[in-house]
C-alpha cells in the first residue's frame, strides 16, 4: 500500500510502450483480437502490485472508455486521487453508485472499454468460491457481459525490478448464457474469482488487501 501510495504522484513517469518506459505488456495478440471483435470489453483484475497502471496503459494502447473506481471517504483525498488519474490516465473516471451507472452504460453503448478490480466483498453481489470459501462477489462485470456482449478480459499487474512493471492479458471470459440469470453470474464468478485466485497464489506478495474477505 506505501509503495503504491508513494508512486501515485509519479504516474505521469511510467510510459507505457514508449523507449525507456517502466510498464510493458504481454498478451497484445490477445487483446488484439478482442478489439477485433468490435463489442469492446470489460477489463477485470485485483489489488495487484500498482493497480493504477491497468487503466493507464489500456488508454495508451489506444483504446477509449472508462475506469470504475470506489470513491474515498476523505473527499478531499478523493478529489486529489481522481485529478491525478484524470491527468495521467486521462480514462473517464466513473465512481460507483447510482451516479456511475449511466456513463458505465453509455461506455458500453459505444462498444468501448471499462476496467475495474473485483477482488472486493460485497453483500449485494453474487456468492462464488473464492479459494474454496463461499465468498460475495461483485457481479458487475458478469452482469454488463450477459447484457451487452462485451468479453471480460482477465488481467494483472506484476512488479519488475526497477521499479518497472508488466501488464498481463489473458484470454477472455465469453459466456453463452444458459436463461438462468443468477446461475449464469454464479457461473462466471466462479471463472473470474479461479483466475483471481491463480495469480495471488502466484504472486501473494503483491496482492493487497484490508479488509475482511469472508464471512465470519
Amino acid at each position: 500500500l506505501g509503495r503504491t501510495t508513494a508512486e501515485l504522484p509519479h504516474l505521469d513517469k511510467f510510459h507505457p510502450f514508449e523507449p525507456g518506459g517502466r510498464c510493458e505488456l504481454e498478451g497484445s495478440e490477445i487483446l488484439d483480437r478482442v478489439v477485433a471483435m468490435g463489442k469492446g470489453g470489460i477489463f477485470v483484475s485485483g489489488h495487484f502490485a500498482n493497480w493504477e497502471l491497468m487503466p493507464m496503459v489500456m488508454q495508451r494502447y489506444g483504446l477509449d472508455g472508462g475506469e470504475i473506481y470506489r470513491a474515498a471517504n476523505n473527499p478531499i483525498v478523493d478529489d486529489y486521487i481522481v485529478r491525478l488519474r484524470t491527468k495521467n490516465v486521462r480514462l473517464q473516471q466513473i465512481a460507483k453508485g447510482p451516479r456511475g451507472v449511466r456513463a458505465i452504460v453509455d461506455v458500453m453503448r459505444r462498444k468501448a472499454f471499462l476496467a475495474m478490480l473485483v477482488d472486493q466483498k460485497m453483500n449485494d453481489g453474487i456468492e462464488a468460491p473464492f479459494f474454496g470459501i463461499p465468498s460475495m462477489s461483485p457481479a458487475a462485470a458478469a452482469q454488463l457481459h450477459l447484457r451487452h456482449g462485451a468479453p471480460i478480459i482477465m488481467a494483472s499487474i506484476e512488479r519488475l525490478p526497477g521499479p518497472k512493471f508488466k501488464m498481463k492479458v489473458f484470454e477472455p471470459i465469453i459466456y453463452t448464457p444458459t436463461g438462468d440469470r443468477d446461475g449464469d453470474l454464479k457461473a462466471i464468478m466462479t471463472r473470474v474469482n479461479a483466475f483471481l485466485e491463480e495469480r495471488i497464489r502466484a504472486r501473494p506478495h503483491e496482492w493487497l488487501w484490508l479488509h475482511r474477505r469472508w464471512k465470519d
